[in-house]
């Protein structure tokens, strides 16, 4: 996987000797405060997914929502558009 690899076009979390690289520009505690909203917020995405599943009428956008407001604010789409900015330009 590139996210985990060591020559990661988008920085990489961990590179061969297993240091995370990511920390040194986010810091440890908003690393940690961000990394605890989103597993929160997918939690929930998981929950109201299951009461989706036996109530289809309940919940029809929600994780929907969720997963892309989670995907924003990770910035994502912002990477993936510089990879292949990179990629496109070799």
């Amino acid at each position: 996987m590139d996210t985990f690899s060591s020559n990661s076009s988008d920085g990489g979390c961990i590179n061969a000797r297993g240091h995370m690289d990511h920390l040194k520009h986010v810091g440890y505690w908003r690393h940690m405060g961000c990394a605890l909203k989103w597993a929160y917020l997918l939690c929930v995405a998981g929950v109201l997914g299951f009461i989706h599943a036996v109530f289809p009428f309940m919940f029809k956008d929600s994780m929907t929502t969720i997963v892309s407001s989670v995907k924003a604010s990770m910035g994502v789409e912002k990477r993936k558009k510089r990879t292949r900015a990179r990629k496109n330009a070799r």
